[in-house]
């Protein structure tokens, strides 16, 4: 089954009849069912190994809970493995070696297995951070195995998250709230806002843009730019659009899931970029790899040599570089185990932690020059910079090397007579006129959709207007779409990082 689909959409439409009419003490069990029997469509390996996931995870939790004592709460920092006593919890051997086993299965079977098990990469995100949620205190384990089997194999989170963590989703899982009318019409905006942005803008843009990245010998200099700007909308609409459709999917029974993009070009830095992109994601490192690891022992050890050696201005600021880079290469690992990803980490994290560094001196200058701070002209300049700039390290996902994608860059900056040939007309080789205006008019469209989505599409105050743009997206995406034979409009970007 994939998520782009008529048996998906049938799917969604059976399990909220159910849901509805079911009782509210049982309506959990409709959801465990309904992701149980969408595993096993998607295919037998995939429900084997978030099964096998799911037991070994809920017996470690219950470990980690005894071991510690059963109910109670620790205080600590993010991260750090001691009580108030100051001694090590007795559940820090198991909790450390569940992570290492859990990560270690994930990683074989990605890297290794003849088979794929989808959405893999995203609830072993959510078993590890239940696991050291659990070690922390800060939930207890889950006791009933079918409610937390709901939890790691609810299937509008099966494809591509966002990820998410057991207190925020637990309850309204489990509580079984009928879906209001609203619920069901604000989530079906989003289903076919999400549709939309896929198969009439991304899929229009996947031909083209992979037509000029496997012909580097040919395709070069002002192509590359065209290249570095469109690749970044196609990826957008491409990962946002599966996200809205998964979002909507949950909306409609009534879950709410956290957000995982926030208007990103709107970022007037790099890392006001990533607060808006991935955000999930970005969060989860954050809290989980982050934060322990500056927090850690041995890191504010190092912390104290550095600052006795290269002064306290210096000194305090190599820990954090080195727990921002480790961060993102962790990253990166994620997405995949290639050398393009990654360069990408560390290029990511360098270019984040180079941001920081000028945000003072900038915010400096800014203040001294108010009316340049506040022009939008200025603002223009930021958020094209940030788009440039990350639209740039992007192409590492497109051409999968890093010395290519930076002979690719620079191609830009000399290979004059490429604009030329792109000017005169051969774009339109690639491209129709008619395709790339239909991709043009509908970012317009989705640009004023996403700027004021929220209050012209309000389901509980505008039932009409929502109504409306839910049937006229449906109707663009059906006529303008790009899909068919011999193209497979489930075929999401993102489904390739991180082999789930």
């Amino acid at each position: 089954m994939q998520l782009i689909s008529v048996r998906f959409f049938i799917w969604i439409a059976l399990t909220l009849v159910i849901y509805r009419v079911v009782p509210e003490k049982y309506r959990f069990a409709v959801l465990l069912c309904s992701s149980i029997a969408f595993y096993l469509l998607v295919g037998i390996f995939s429900l084997f190994v978030i099964l096998i996931f799911t037991l070994s995870s809920y017996l470690l939790a219950l470990l980690i809970e005894r071991q510690d004592g059963q109910g109670s709460i620790f205080s600590s920092l993010e991260g750090q493995k001691r009580n108030r006593s100051g001694k090590t919890k007795k559940s820090y051997p198991i909790t450390v070696l569940g992570v290492f086993l859990l990560i270690s299965c994930w990683i074989i079977i990605r890297e290794l297995s003849p088979y794929s098990a989808v959405g893999m990469s995203f609830y072993s995100l959510r078993i590890i951070s239940y696991l050291i949620d659990v070690y922390r205190g800060k939930i207890r384990a889950q006791r009933n195995l079918q409610k937390y089997l709901l939890f790691t194999s609810f299937f509008p989170l099966a494809f591509l998250g966002p990820v998410v963590s057991y207190g925020e989703v637990a309850e309204s899982l489990f509580k079984g709230a009928k879906p209001s009318y609203d619920d069901t019409l604000s989530g079906a905006y989003r289903i076919s806002l999400g549709v939309f942005k896929k198969v009439v803008i991304a899929n229009a843009l996947s031909t083209p843009l992979s037509l000029i990245a496997v012909e580097p010998q040919r395709y070069f200099g002002a192509y590359t730019l065209f290249l570095l700007i469109f690749y970044t909308v196609e990826i957008y609409c491409d990962f946002s659009g599966g996200i809205d459709i998964c979002l909507g999917a949950s909306r409609m029974l009534g879950i709410d899931l956290p957000e995982n993009f926030k208007r990103p070009f709107a970022s007037e830095n790099v890392r006001e970029f990533w607060n808006r992109w991935h955000i999930t994601l970005g969060e989860w490192f954050e809290h989980y790899v982050f934060y322990p690891l500056s927090f850690s022992k041995p890191m504010q050890k190092v912390s104290r040599l550095c600052r006795r050696r290269f002064g306290s201005r210096v000194g305090k600021r190599l820990p954090l570089y080195a727990a921002t880079l480790f961060t993102w290469l962790l990253t990166g690992l994620w997405h995949g185990s290639e050398g393009h990803f990654v360069a990408w980490g560390l290029v990511n994290g360098l270019i984040v932690l180079v941001s920081q560094e000028l945000s003072r001196p900038t915010a400096k200058f800014w203040d001294k020059h108010p009316r340049a701070r506040d022009s939008g002209l200025r603002t223009v300049f930021s958020r094209v910079c940030v788009y440039v700039l990350i639209g740039a390290v992007r192409l590492l996902d497109v051409y999968r090397s890093a010395p290519l994608t930076a002979k690719m860059l620079l191609s830009v900056f000399y290979r004059f007579d490429s604009y030329v040939e792109l000017f005169s007309g051969s774009i339109f080789d690639l491209i129709s006129h008619e395709t790339l205006a239909v991709v043009i008019a509908s970012l317009v469209i989705l640009y004023f959709l996403e700027l004021f989505g929220r209050s012209v599409v309000s389901p509980s105050q505008k039932p009409i207007a929502a109504s409306f743009f839910i049937v006229s997206l449906t109707l663009c995406a059906m006529l303008f779409g790009t899909y068919g034979i011999g193209f497979d409009a489930s075929d999401f970007i993102y489904s390739h990082f991180n082999g789930g």
